[in-house]
């Protein structure tokens, strides 16, 4: 997506591993629900489970929470997505509806082609902004524009000013 040579890794960080047999994995679960369960019983909330499992992403064997800027967060994010779409049309056969909210806003213009180049063309795809400077020719000349003010959605005609 970037064009960059960078690798990004993506680990899901569980209370349990999950690369064990069905049988053991309800076993460790349960003995560490009894372990937590006085605690969980006095904040009236269960403190482990899949609620409280994390995915971490680390650019270059770095974190991405430490060292990646905004605009590198976002592109992780949106790869993400993406690769979400791919494996929901696998399992469904289907495509899903795609929202990207406020997607553009810390993107440079390169970055912000070059997602609109890479968006699967068979998906809807729904792109909110608050700032329709964020709206290059490229995604204005393929796409229907609305804009919402006082609670109306009007379509945006390219001859018409957005503001």
């Amino acid at each position: 997506m970037t064009e960059s040579d960078d690798v990004i890794k993506i680990k899901y960080e569980s209370v349990v591993n999950y690369d064990i047999d069905d049988e053991v994995i309800k076993s460790n679960l349960i003995s560490k629900y009894e372990i937590t369960r006085d605690r969980d019983l006095l904040l009236r909330q269960t403190n482990i489970g899949i609620h409280r499992e994390d995915i971490v992403f680390t650019i270059n064997d770095f974190d991405v929470l430490a060292m990646a800027s905004q605009g590198q967060k976002r592109m992780i994010i949106i790869a993400l997505k993406l690769s979400l779409v791919a494996i929901i049309r696998e399992y469904t056969n289907e495509y899903p509806i795609l929202l990207l909210d406020d997607v553009l806003s810390e993107l440079d213009n390169h970055k912000k082609n070059r997602l609109i180049q890479i968006l699967p063309k068979k998906v809807q795809t729904i792109i909110t902004t608050t700032d329709p400077e964020d709206l290059l020719d490229s995604i204005v000349n393929q796409a229907v524009i609305y804009k919402i003010e006082k609670g109306s959605a009007n379509q945006w005609m390219k001859n018409k000013s957005m503001i």
